[in-house]
């Protein structure tokens, strides 16, 4: 399904510490492979992995929300985010999308007004495009679109979403952020979990870039329509953890 002669099967990444610290980048890079070909609606999967190798605990992404809002949005204008995908499919030289037959049949179902129903997956297929769909400047369109929407929403003095609508502005500015990188991971509404399922800390927003020379960059970030001196000491904590769990730990 991923193209002519490709199959899809399990990957599984085991990372042995022989150095202190340990090397990241190595396994980021075949990770990041893994993200370009994956079913669009698991490419989530990878980030969580990721996240869960840093903190050495389970993280799940908890973005339902975040999809919904994204959605909402992209469906009052829906004719223009409809022409975004169509320039996409236009373009031969976008593997991860054209040539893999999963993503693109979710594409051409998002862009043909003849189809409804998979129009209710839209938000989410938008915040888990492949990397290099959002490189592009038809990729970059369609997310300004979804961004200054969604700004709106969350400066409104009034409405139910605003939070949820901030946090979708964040998403997609920090999937846009200029910094030049060989590939993106972008984790969403990220909690750690407890071995007993509760939730222990949770993430908005976090960015993790594979740099041109073979470092990375991790960027965290919190949103906030209504601040309170509880949530920021909150969130504090739970950016001090990720950072713990970095500190003298890996190395590029």
């Amino acid at each position: 399904m991923a193209g002519p002669g490709r199959r899809y099967g399990d990957v599984y990444c085991h990372q042995h510490r022989l150095a202190k610290p340990e090397k990241f980048g190595p396994m980021l890079n075949v990770l990041a492979k893994t993200s370009n070909w994956i079913h669009r609606n698991q490419a989530g999967e990878v980030e969580s992995a990721i996240l869960s190798w840093i903190m050495g605990a389970k993280v799940e992404q908890r973005s339902n929300l975040l999809f919904t809002t994204c959605q909402t949005v992209a469906l009052e204008d829906i004719d223009v985010i409809r022409a975004g995908l169509k320039a996409l499919r236009a373009r031969p030289s976008l593997v991860e999308l054209n040539g893999h037959n999963d993503a693109a049949l979710r594409a051409d179902l998002l862009s043909d007004a003849a189809f409804e129903q998979p129009i209710q997956n839209v938000g989410e297929f938008l915040l888990r495009m492949p990397w290099k769909a959002v490189k592009i400047s038809d990729g970059r369109d369609l997310l300004r679109q979804i961004a200054a929407k969604a700004l709106e929403r969350a400066g409104e003095k009034k409405g139910v979403d605003r939070g949820p609508a901030l946090e979708l502005a964040v998403a997609v500015d920090q999937l846009l952020a200029d910094d030049d990188c060989s590939h993106r991971f972008c984790v969403f509404n990220a909690t750690e979990i407890s071995d007993d399922r509760h939730p222990v800390r949770e993430w908005d927003v976090i960015r993790l870039d594979l740099l041109r020379d073979g470092r990375w960059t991790l960027t965290a970030i919190e949103c906030s329509v209504n601040r309170s001196k509880k949530k920021d000491d909150k969130d504090v904590l739970a950016l001090q953890a990720l950072q713990d769990a970095v500190r003298n730990r890996y190395s590029v």
